[in-house]
């Protein structure tokens, strides 16, 4: 997802007959975050989602700050205790209190 604090949703999607509902999102700030005793969920906000048959449409709100990303695709997010550079599979470990990228101009 290419970015130092990935959110996902945390929960399920919803049945077309639910209509919309509320999910969570979690982002992880490696600790850093506004709440660091959420472990690997450092902040949270709530979003709409829509199940619309064959595809889902979700009411996204702006994230807590840069560089926070919505990440989507196959992968799952991390199970609670564990963490990934991305936040989401393959996991290792337990999370860590510092996930920080280093970057070179090379």
């Amino acid at each position: 997802c290419v970015t130092h604090a990935p959110m996902w949703m945390n929960g399920t999607h919803p049945d077309v007959a639910d209509g919309v509902v509320d999910r969570t999102v979690c982002a992880n700030f490696g600790g850093y975050g506004p709440h660091p005793e959420r472990v690997c969920c450092d902040a949270q906000l709530d979003v709409g989602v829509k199940n619309c048959g064959s595809f889902y449409v979700y009411y996204l709100r702006g994230t807590p700050s840069c560089p926070v990303a919505y990440c989507a695709g196959s992968e799952t997010p991390c199970p609670a205790g564990t963490h990934s550079a991305t936040g989401f599979t393959p996991c290792t470990g337990k999370c860590m209190g510092d996930v920080r990228t280093t970057y070179s101009r090379d």
